[in-house]
């Protein structure tokens, strides 16, 4: 994917904020939330008990802020 390609995101972001309980970031269609580190486990929980499957989580930051990527089943 080239830098600044806008993606066509067909995720009910909505629904994942409601899931998760707070509200991500939408840039070129990559809809993204940043948490920390206590969160992951709670956050995987609660997108697999909601039916989202292949969930990534990415840790590209020394204060171990944590992105999550994932997509609808």
């Amino acid at each position: 994917m080239s830098i600044g390609r806008k993606v066509e995101n067909t995720i009910d972001t909505k629904k994942l904020d409601t899931i998760l309980g707070i509200t991500g970031d939408m840039n070129n269609g990559v809809y993204k939330y940043t948490i920390g580190p206590p969160e992951v486990a709670p956050v995987i929980k609660a997108l697999v008990g909601n039916g989202i499957a292949d969930v990534a989580v990415h840790n590209h930051k020394k204060d171990k802020n944590y992105l999550i990527k994932s997509k609808s089943s």
